[in-house]
């Protein structure tokens, strides 16, 4: 099994009417995204990020496993439901 070194989220969408889209990472972003992916293969795996607020990417095994084989996870909308807009993006390791 490969693992991720660096996360890389391009922003699809947002339903909100402020354009902005919580990107890039900072460098401590990435390293508890990245962190988290290798961390936790057998289950889903939470990650949040942005300023000034957040937002969450809940993952299931099987998008961990394709992180981690070098595959994309597509369209992945962020899952927070008492937020007033969410994010989809595509999320892909290397």
């Amino acid at each position: 099994m490969m693992s991720c070194t660096t996360a890389m989220l391009s922003h699809v969408s947002t339903t909100s009417q402020f354009a902005h889209d919580h990107l890039g990472l900072t460098s401590e972003e990435q390293a508890a995204f990245v962190m988290a992916i290798n961390g936790d293969s057998t289950g889903p795996v939470t990650w949040s990020g942005g300023s000034p607020h957040t937002h969450n990417l809940t993952f299931t095994a099987d998008e961990i496993m394709t992180l981690l084989n070098g595959g994309m996870v597509m369209n992945k909308v962020t899952d927070e439901p008492n937020a007033d807009h969410t994010h989809t993006y595509n999320i892909t390791c290397a």
